[in-house]
């Protein structure tokens, strides 16, 4: 599994595996807003996404649902204006 975090503070998750496309397909679409793919270890991690503000948002992968290729995915950090994600990373769980 990858995870996408956008600069809009929406979370995507995904499988790794994308098939083939044929001629009309889709695949996978990925706008300018993608800023960081970060590979999802095995167990329960946390993501923790900072924000040019100072805020911060810890989210637990599991509540993520993986989604395919073309879906916008999950707001997982509500931002003010003129704030946006600057970095986001994931840490071992700490299983509560």
């Amino acid at each position: 599994m990858i995870v996408l975090v956008s600069q809009n503070g929406y979370v995507k998750r995904m499988e790794l595996n994308i098939p083939r496309t044929v001629r009309g397909s889709r695949g996978v679409t990925l706008n300018a807003n993608w800023f960081k793919i970060l590979n999802e270890p095995e167990g329960d991690n946390d993501l923790i996404i900072l924000t040019n503000l100072g805020g911060i948002a810890r989210i637990s992968l599991k509540a993520i649902r993986p989604s395919s290729g073309v879906s916008q995915g999950v707001k997982a950090i509500t931002l003010q204006d003129y704030e946006n994600v600057l970095d986001a990373i994931i840490i071992k769980g700490d299983g509560q």
